[in-house]
C-alpha cells in the first residue's frame, strides 16, 4: 500500500514538472504609473497599457509569474538598484543610467513630439513664447529642461489632467511621446486643433535590469526572444499606438513602378558620382569641410568641443576620450562620416588650445599622437585604414577633422575589460544590446 502511494506521489511530481507548474519563477517588474498609453494605473488601481500587456505575454512565454509594481520613474530605477524589483519594464537609454543598469534590446521605437495649437508658428523652438504642457518628472520634462531651458513649461501631475487641457484647448502646446510609424503602419492622428511642430528626439523603449545582474538579463532576453513581432504589433494596435495604413498597398505598387522607371536614371547618376565617391570623405578640401560645419550635425557629421579637456570642470576628463572613441566606432560601423573636434554643438569653432595645454608636446603633433593612441587603445590599430586625421585652421583656430569610411569589419569599443558596439543613427552614437548587435552585424557585414 505504501509503495502504491509513493508511486502516485512521484507521478504527480512528474506531471507538475512536465506542465511547468514547479518551474515557474516570480519576477517583479517595476513600471511607470502614469505614462499613458504605455504603462499606467487606472481608476480601479490596476496596471494597464501596452507595456503591461507586453510583459504579461512575456511571462507566459518565459514561464514566469510576474508581479507588477507601479511607481514614478526615479523610484522604479531605485527599486532595481536596491533589488526590490527585477526588471524595469521600459525606459530610454541614457549614459548616466548605464552606470546602474544593464539595458536589453528595444521593445518599441517612439518619437518625442512637440505639438502647437493650429495657427501658432515660430522660427525656432527657442522663440516659442507660449506655455508648453508636459508631465512633471516624465522623460519629456527632463529632455525639455536640459535641452531647452528657455521654454515656458506648464507641469502636470498626471496624464489625465494634461489630456483634459488638450481636449478643452486650454494649453497652446504640449510635448508627448508617440510611436514612430513604419512600413504599413502609421501613428494615430494628433488631437484636434493641434499640429506637430517638431520631433524633438527619437528613442527606443528598452527594459533594463540591475548592472551586472547577468542571470536576470539572460532570463529577460530568453523570454523576449520568444515574442514575435506580429504579437507586439497586435498589442500596439489594441492601445491605438498605430493603425494599418490602407493606402500602403496601392502606394507600394506605385512606388515599385516608379522605382523601376527611375532605376535607369539612378544607375547613370551613380556612374557619374563614382569618381567623387572614391575620394570622399578623405579627399574633401578645406572649404568643403567648412561648409559641412555650417550645415550642422547630421548622421554623417558630428561636433565635439574637446578631446579630453572638460570645459565645465576646467580639467582633463578621461570620459571625454571614451566619448570620442564611441563616435568614431559608430561612424565605422555605419556609413562613415566626419568628426570635428574643436567645434561645439552649435557649430562654433572653439579650437584645440585647451587640449594642447594638457599634452607633453603642446601642439598639433602632440594632439595627433594622443588621438592616434586613443584609437589604438580603444578601437584597435586595424581601424586606421578607414580613418584619416588632419588638423585644419578655421577662423584662426585649429580644428581636428577625423574623416571616416565604413569599416569592412565590425568595430567594438573597449572599456574596463568590456566591449561595446555603437552605430550612428538619429544624429548620435547609439549603443546596441547583445542580440541587437549580432543581428546588425550579420546583416551589415559580409
Amino acid at each position: 500500500m505504501e509503495n502504491k502511494n509513493l508511486k502516485c506521489f512521484l507521478m504527480i511530481i512528474l506531471l507538475l514538472l512536465n506542465t511547468g507548474l514547479l518551474n515557474a519563477e516570480t519576477i517583479t517588474i517595476a513600471h511607470h504609473k502614469d505614462y499613458y498609453p504605455f504603462a499606467f494605473v487606472d481608476k480601479n488601481g490596476e496596471s494597464k497599457g501596452f507595456l503591461i500587456d507586453y510583459w504579461t505575454l512575456w511571462g507566459k512565454k518565459a514561464n514566469k509569474d510576474i508581479v507588477l509594481v507601479p511607481s514614478d520613474l526615479s523610484h522604479g530605477i531605485e527599486k532595481i538598484i536596491n533589488l526590490k524589483a527585477d526588471i524595469v519594464c521600459g525606459l530610454f537609454y541614457h549614459e548616466k543610467l548605464e552606470k546602474y543598469l544593464e539595458f536589453a534590446d528595444a521593445i518599441l521605437p517612439v518619437d518625442t513630439n512637440l505639438f502647437l495649437e493650429k495657427g501658432k508658428n515660430f522660427d525656432s523652438i527657442e522663440k516659442i513664447d507660449v506655455l508648453i504642457g508636459t508631465i512633471q518628472g516624465s522623460f519629456s520634462h527632463v529632455l525639455l529642461k536640459n535641452k531647452y531651458p528657455g521654454l515656458n513649461l506648464k507641469l502636470y501631475e498626471s496624464f489625465s489632467s494634461l489630456k483634459m487641457d488638450i481636449i478643452n484647448k486650454n494649453i497652446k502646446g504640449f510635448v508627448y511621446d508617440f510611436t514612430r510609424p513604419f512600413a504599413k503602419y502609421k501613428s494615430f492622428p494628433v488631437p484636434a486643433g493641434y499640429n506637430k511642430y517638431q520631433t524633438l528626439y527619437s528613442r527606443k523603449i528598452r527594459p533594463a535590469v540591475k548592472k551586472n545582474n547577468i542571470k536576470m538579463l539572460n532570463i529577460l532576453i530568453s523570454g523576449s526572444s520568444n515574442i514575435y513581432p506580429e504579437e507586439v504589433i497586435e498589442i500596439a494596435k489594441k492601445w491605438q499606438l498605430f493603425k494599418e495604413d490602407n493606402s500602403f498597398f496601392w502606394w507600394s505598387i506605385v512606388s515599385t513602378i516608379f522605382f523601376f522607371i527611375s532605376i535607369l536614371f539612378l544607375i547613370f547618376y551613380i556612374r557619374r558620382q563614382k569618381e567623387k565617391e572614391k575620394i570622399s570623405p578623405f579627399g574633401m578640401q578645406g572649404k568643403e569641410l567648412e561648409e559641412l560645419i555650417k550645415k550642422g550635425e547630421t548622421n554623417f557629421v558630428e561636433f565635439k568641443s574637446t578631446l579630453r579637456w572638460d570645459l565645465k570642470q576646467k580639467k582633463i576628463n578621461k570620459m571625454l576620450e571614451h566619448v570620442i572613441a564611441k563616435s568614431i566606432s559608430a561612424f565605422l560601423n555605419t556609413e562613415g562620416g566626419f568628426l570635428f573636434i574643436g567645434v561645439d554643438d552649435s557649430g562654433t569653432v572653439l579650437g584645440l588650445e585647451n587640449d594642447y595645454s594638457t599634452m607633453s608636446k603642446k601642439n598639433s603633433d602632440g594632439f595627433m599622437l594622443t588621438l592616434t593612441n586613443l584609437i589604438n587603445n580603444h578601437l584597435g590599430k586595424n581601424c586606421h585604414q578607414s580613418i584619416n586625421i588632419t588638423i585644419m585652421n578655421i577662423d584662426q583656430r585649429d580644428v581636428c577633422v577625423v574623416s571616416i569610411t565604413k569599416s569592412d569589419v565590425p568595430v567594438f569599443v573597449g572599456k574596463n575589460g568590456k566591449e561595446e558596439f555603437f552605430i550612428r543613427t538619429s544624429c548620435s552614437s547609439q549603443p546596441m544590446g547583445m542580440k541587437e548587435s549580432l543581428e546588425y552585424i550579420k546583416s551589415q557585414f559580409k
